[in-house]
């Protein structure tokens, strides 16, 4: 139980209504910042069913990194635990004692339709003015109409350790290409925007690139991922060892979250997070489902899928 928590009430005008009393938070020690994303999603909608305020908190990781080391640049001057460091969210404080909920099951409560997680991802990811100038300063800008297509590269730790429990497998690169080009030809898109937590794989993928098609966005910085491979480790535990580097992750998840959602069309895998994420948020954008690829798990939210490529579990 957390006391005394300062809260940040859910405001959206489709109805996800703020509730009074006990206040509820995620608990997300051990995950990724996508699925941290989605756990407060899923947040929203439990809060609402349990009768508890929603109360987006900053990952975990980043806050004690925070406290204990202190930062410049995208989250020097914000010293609150609440999203909005980052997001567009009204701080309001809250004095009523909060429920830790973990895990986020959503057991026994009416699942979401796909349009109205996206619409709560929309609502909840809007940048407020700090991020909005941190990814200006690294070539990110976009509302959701760029002609261009996202292509969502996820390898490091789900190709290792975390491979092992989920039963999720990577693949070759050429398959993302193959689906991008696939799409790039029946769309008429010719610009493409890489988002990867690997500098190999983003190598590779520009390797076999058609000529006419051409990557745009900005250039990756701080990418783990072949380091994550080549030590079998899974991201949490580098967050860990090193504050630096566990800001440095999360300035490039939400550069490359907000560069790729800025498109018309995905190609991903729905075993990730983080690809679930960018067609939502892309969704909600337009209004509409964009075109998309799943290489393989359909979407999902709220549960558990059984992985197309193995024999483990992964959570949605």
């Amino acid at each position: 139980m957390l006391t005394a928590a300062t809260c940040t009430p859910w405001i959206d005008t489709r109805g996800l209504a703020v509730q009074s009393g006990a206040c509820g938070v995620a608990n997300a020690n051990s995950a990724g910042y996508a699925s941290h994303l989605h756990h407060l999603v899923r947040l929203i909608f439990y809060s609402r069913a349990a009768q508890v305020q929603f109360v987006p908190l900053v990952h975990s990781a980043v806050h004690h990194q925070h406290l204990t080391h202190g930062f410049d640049g995208l989250i020097g001057g914000c010293h609150s635990r609440q999203l909005s460091c980052f997001f567009d969210l009204p701080p309001v404080n809250c004095r009523s004692k909060c429920e830790v909920v973990a895990p986020l099951s959503l057991k026994g409560i009416k699942r979401p339709s796909f349009f109205s997680v996206a619409s709560a991802v929309g609502a909840l990811v809007r940048p407020n003015s700090i991020l909005k100038t941190y990814l200006r300063s690294r070539n990110v800008t976009g509302d959701g109409n760029s002609a261009c297509l996202a292509v969502h590269l996820r390898y490091g730790d789900a190709c290792g350790r975390n491979a092992n429990h989920t039963g999720r497998a990577c693949g070759p690169v050429g398959a993302y290409a193959s689906a991008a080009v696939r799409v790039a030809r029946l769309y008429g898109l010719s610009r493409v925007v890489v988002a990867t937590d690997s500098y190999q794989a983003r190598r590779e993928f520009l390797s076999v690139l058609p000529g006419d098609m051409t990557v745009v966005g900005p250039e990756p910085r701080h990418l783990l991922g072949d380091e994550l491979l080549q030590r079998d480790r899974l991201v949490e535990s580098i967050w860990r060892e090193n504050g630096t580097r566990t800001v440095q992750a999360l300035e490039e998840f939400l550069v490359d979250f907000y560069a790729a959602t800025a498109c018309q069309a995905l190609i991903a895998k729905f075993t990730s997070n983080l690809g679930r994420l960018m067609l939502e948020l892309m969704s909600a954008r337009l209004g509409r489902v964009v075109p998309f690829v799943s290489l393989d798990a359909p979407w999902c939210f709220g549960a558990r899928a059984l992985s197309p490529d193995g024999q483990g579990w992964f959570p949605c």
